[in-house]
This record gives structure tokens, C-alpha cells and sequence, in this order.
């Protein structure tokens, strides 16, 4: 997508078209820059950069690794209280200890408190504590920590910790990302490494991860480090030219996930969001990092295999008949009854009435294993 700043505002004034054709700024001698050529010179470059780029990477592709992958399950423990002046970031990448259970985990994470939700911190287990079978926390106990302030706190009740609907301790999912470059609005734009929450308390969300782009003007008064730095002339630390700045926030989109006919759509709609991924129950689908920016090349070579050999198997993909409906432990049917003792639909059937025994029991599941195949190329 091309920037969404407009740069043609007072005091940039860069009205640079490329349907004028125009290549290069010749300056001529005699004649006072302008700050508007000078603009304009960027502005040519970037295009000329942008449009071969965009022969090979389409917009959000990765450029140098940025790797990212999805981190579940995760341990979390809800706090109901923290000593005062601290704050659930104090808490990261040290130890906390349970003073009755005698449990240790190290913070890897930690999330503030809102509206909804206590604090909550995501955590390895280091130490069972006091008896072997004592494996997290217990409810209302007092947590102490190695931060430098021996900062203290206490975790949640049940019934009583936000939100109610989930205990205060349990297991959450979280998403990473390495610092890398992307391939945004024509731009090469660097990402800082970063950690969110998919869903706090579940191990089974569904939505889209990617950037928030966000852009702006910076100037000298926000960022003193613009200031003329020539130490010793008579323009050091004057005000001077602004900059541009675009900025990649990881974050994550709700989706609308239809099981039974595999729909997906998006509950909102942002034109600033590049996607980085879709998580579906938990799983991400399709290979983390996979990108199209060779998809010409790769293009090509597929209409060479295809020439050559057709479409092939390489290693089979195995078929096992099983049960539809699920009656016990040792049937291995695929679907579970609901409270009313009925059946999902056919998945992708066009249907989304339940069926009953009679009608499951009649159908039969069949679970086609990974192999490995080239149709087409």
C-alpha cells in the first residue's frame, strides 16, 4: 500500500508526481536550493526503489528474519495485589517464590491491569516447592521476588480475581517476534522484538497477527537528538529538517471462525494492518515466515516440473476409515454429542442443523495422514 502520510503540507510542501516523468533534480549554480527540490530528490528515489521492490515482495513480506511463532501453552498466574509503586513489567525476567507453596517461576511476561482483567504474569516452573506434588501456586498466597526492591505480591481467588469466568491460575497462549525488516509502504521498515498475548487465559484462540503501522512526523523538539550536532560552529544544536518516521506494532485482529464450513472473516476492518499470520484454535496456519516475494520464480519452476513429470506422489498419503460419532473411550469416533445427544453436521456440507445417533452412526469419518505430492508443479 502506498504511504498514507500526506507529505505536500506546509512546511514540506513535496508535490512530487511520478506521472511527470520527472527522474532527477539538476541544481544550477546561481540559483539558491530549494527545500522542496531536496524533498523531491528523495521522493524520485524512493519511487525508483519502491517500484523495483515491488517486482519481487509484495506488501508486509519479510526482508531480513524476523521470525515469529506462537508460544502455548504458557502458565499464567493473576495477581490481586502488587506492592505499592511497582509495576507488572518490575516482575519480568525475575524469579518469584510462593511463601506457602514453596514454588518457584521465572516472569517471562507480564500483562497490566485493565478494566477487565487483574494483572497477569506468564510464567516457567522451576521448582515444585515444598511437596512433589505441589506444582503451582495456590490461590491467596503471597508471592516474594528477586527484583532489585523485593517487590511482593499476592495472587488472585477464584470467583473474585478479573475475569471471574477464568481461575486465577492456569494456561494462556503468547506470540513472538525477532526483530526484522518488513517490506511496508514501499519501505524497508525495521521491527523491534515483541511479545503479546493472544488470549490470556485460553490455549485456543483464533485471530490474525500482524504490524500496526503507524506514521508520523518527528521533529527537533520532540527528539532533541535532531539538533545540529556540529560541536563548535555557530549553527550547534539549531533546529533543522524533520523526519519521516513509520513505525511496526505487533499486534492481533479478531476473527469469525465458522468449524464446520471453515469461513473466516475478520470482525474488523483496518487499512493500517499488514497480517503476519492466522492462528486458528491455537495453530498457525499455513508455514511461519512464508512469504510470496519469489512467487515468479517459483512460478517458473512449477511449469518445468509440471512439463517434465506431470503431477506425482512422492510418499503416500495413508487413509484410515473411522468412526463418526463418538460413543466411548475405545471407538475413536471423530465427534463428540452435544448436551442433547446430538451429532455436528457433515462438516462442509452446506448444513449447520446437528444430526441425530441414527443419522451419525450411518456415516463413517475418514483421516488421510501427511505425504507429500506435486500437482501442477
Amino acid at each position: 500500500m502506498p504511504l498514507q502520510t500526506n507529505t505536500n503540507v506546509p512546511p514540506y510542501y513535496d508535490d512530487y508526481n511520478p506521472l511527470n516523468d520527472f527522474y532527477r533534480v539538476m541544481y544550477r549554480p546561481g540559483y539558491p536550493v530549494q527545500a522542496r527540490e531536496l524533498t523531491q530528490q528523495q521522493s524520485i528515489l524512493q519511487n525508483q526503489i519502491s517500484t523495483l521492490a515491488e517486482r519481487f515482495m509484495k506488501e508486509g513480506d519479510n526482508i531480513v528474519p524476523g521470525e515469529y511463532g506462537i508460544d502455548v501453552p504458557v502458565p499464567y498466574v493473576r495477581l490481586s495485589s502488587i506492592t505499592q509503586g511497582s509495576t507488572a513489567q518490575d516482575f519480568v525476567g525475575y524469579t518469584i517464590t510462593g511463601v506457602t507453596s514453596g514454588v518457584k517461576a521465572k516472569v517471562d511476561f507480564a500483562t497490566a491491569e485493565t478494566d477487565d482483567d487483574d494483572i497477569t504474569l506468564f510464567v516457567t516452573y522451576d521448582d515444585s516447592g515444598n511437596t512433589e506434588e505441589q506444582a503451582t501456586f495456590t490461590e491467596g498466597e503471597i508471592l516474594t521476588s528477586d527484583t532489585p526492591n523485593l517487590y511482593t505480591a499476592a495472587v488472585g481467588v477464584n470467583e473474585v480475581s478479573k475475569p471471574i469466568t477464568s481461575p486465577p491460575m492456569g494456561q494462556g497462549t503468547l506470540f513472538n517476534v525477532a526483530e526484522g525488516w518488513f517490506f511496508v509502504d514501499g519501505f524497508m521498515v525495521r521491527n523491534s522484538a515483541d511479545t503479546i498475548a493472544l488470549d490470556k487465559y485460553s490455549v485456543t484462540p483464533t485471530c490474525q497477527v500482524g504490524f500496526l503501522v503507524t506514521e508520523g512526523f518527528v521533529t527537533s523538539f520532540e527528539d532533541p537528538s535532531l539538533l545540529d550536532n556540529a560541536t563548535g560552529s555557530s549553527n550547534y544544536a539549531a533546529p533543522g529538517a524533520d523526519r519521516l518516521q513509520i513505525n511496526l506494532t505487533l499486534t492481533k485482529k479478531e476473527l469469525n471462525y465458522e468449524p464446520y464450513t471453515g469461513t473466516i472473516t475478520p470482525q474488523t476492518e483496518s487499512p493500517n494492518f499488514i497480517t503476519l499470520c492466522t492462528v486458528i484454535q491455537g495453530n498457525i496456519q499455513g508455514k511461519p515466515g512464508d512469504t510470496v516475494k519469489w512467487q515468479w520464480l517459483y512460478d517458473v519452476l512449477a511449469k518445468r516440473t509440471f512439463e517434465e513429470s506431470g503431477d506425482y506422489i512422492v510418499t503416500d498419503f495413508p487413509i484410515k476409515q473411522l468412526e463418526y460419532p463418538n460413543t466411548d473411550s475405545t471407538n475413536m469416533g471423530v465427534f463428540d454429542a452435544d448436551e442433547d445427544g446430538l451429532y455436528p453436521p457433515v462438516p462442509f456440507s452446506g448444513s449447520t442443523d446437528p444430526i441425530s445417533f441414527a443419522d451419525a452412526e450411518a456415516k463413517y469419518s475418514v483421516q488421510v495422514s501427511p505425504g507429500t505430492a506435486y500437482v501442477q508443479g
